[in-house]
């Protein structure tokens, strides 16, 4: 059980981590500077450019200004100043980045100073101005209601991924936990499948094929959705996640096989073969056993319809699924004088001449089909 164990958490890790390091805040304000007078003189429209300044201030902020005064407010232009110019090492991680880095400053909507102004604005009034009044005159700021589609290349990743500081502590917990629980004790002379073909590579496959297609929906959906939720049942992103969370699944089958291999053990003893899995031990007598044959193994049709559903979504499937359809792997099959049959894979299992012989010397006969195929490996 400590080899389920084992994965389960790992696997757990594994997705906490990416979930942390991919999920954004589903709305940031970005506050930037306006400089009126320098867009009244670039103005393409000449009575724009000769009217007075209030009066052009007037028409660009229209049903689009929210006044301020106070303490508070006179503090924060000042603080946003000071950190576009560069003057202050404060609000740096809220500075944005891209190729205008600097010049715009991001809060989240639930923080001081952004908290008032966020009733005034949604995603169908996504902009407005700022207008402040104190004793050196009239200061302006503009204001943007953004959603993560809208700002993934520029704001500062520390507050577009607020929870991405956790994914690597919780990736270093899952490998922890994979290296460090502790492992079965087994016989010397026990047949075990070797632990790099059989356990570690395809736990590193299943990691990976697990990862990649669960953390996929969080790379489309923030990408081209208002709504980041990858959940989110409008617009029929919740089916995209589903669809590529079942593909996820491939990967948990693979880490189940390697926990059930890495579980796996044989151990030929003087009257009886003990075999330990991870449910448990079975003894098999030799005085029960009749014939040791040769069995393949082909993949389930369920997961060849599977790959198929998958071509049809994506034609770069088809491989794969191809692959899968065709691939077959051998094994040992004993049958027991009740009827009764207990196999074995022999990919990758070490010591399987030492198996046959004890079995040669206990009378158990040994199919031709199976004497060839050894032969042959």
């Amino acid at each position: 059980m400590v080899e389920v164990l084992r994965r389960i958490i790992a696997l757990a890790c594994l997705l906490s981590a990416i979930a942390s390091a991919l999920a954004p805040q589903p709305v940031l304000l970005r506050f930037g500077s306006i400089d009126f007078a320098e867009r009244q003189k670039k103005s393409w429209f000449e009575d724009e450019r000769t009217m007075p300044l209030e009066d052009f201030i007037a028409r660009e902020t229209k049903d689009r200004l929210i006044a301020l005064q106070g303490a508070p407010w006179i503090d924060f232009f000042n603080r946003f100043e000071s950190a576009v110019s560069g003057e202050t090492a404060a609000w740096q991680s809220r500075l944005n980045v891209g190729w205008s880095a600097g010049t715009l400053v991001y809060f989240r909507p639930d923080e001081p100073w952004a908290r008032d102004i966020v009733p005034a604005l949604n995603d169908d009034h996504p902009f407005n101005y700022l207008a402040l009044a104190d004793p050196s005159g009239m200061r302006y700021l503009t204001v943007t209601w953004l959603r993560p589609r809208d700002m993934l290349d520029d704001a500062p990743p520390g507050l577009l991924y607020p929870w991405r500081s956790y994914s690597l502590w919780l990736a270093l917990i899952g490998l922890a936990a994979y290296i460090l629980l502790p492992r079965r004790k087994r016989d010397p002379q026990a047949l075990v499948y070797s632990t790099a073909r059989a356990v570690v590579l395809p736990d590193i496959l299943g990691l990976f094929l697990a990862g990649f297609f669960f953390a996929l929906p969080f790379w489309i959906v923030p990408a081209n959705e208002a709504n980041p939720d990858v959940l989110n049942p409008e617009g029929g992103w919740v089916i995209l996640t589903l669809v590529l969370w079942a593909f996820a699944a491939a990967g948990v089958v693979i880490l189940a096989i390697a926990a059930r291999d890495a579980a796996f053990s044989i151990l030929p003893g003087p009257d009886a073969v003990t075999v330990t899995t991870w449910r448990g031990t079975t003894r098999y007598p030799y005085a029960d056993m009749q014939i040791a044959r040769l069995y393949v193994r082909r993949a389930s049709k369920g997961w060849i319809g599977l790959g198929l559903l998958a071509t049809l979504l994506n034609w770069r499937a088809a491989s794969p699924t191809l692959l899968l359809a065709t691939n077959e792997s051998r094994g040992i099959e004993i049958a027991m004088r009740n009827g009764r049959v207990w196999r074995v894979a022999i990919d990758a299992l070490e010591g399987l001449d030492r198996l046959l012989d004890r079995l040669r010397d206990q009378g158990v006969q040994i199919d031709p089909a199976l004497q060839q195929h050894l032969q042959q490996r």
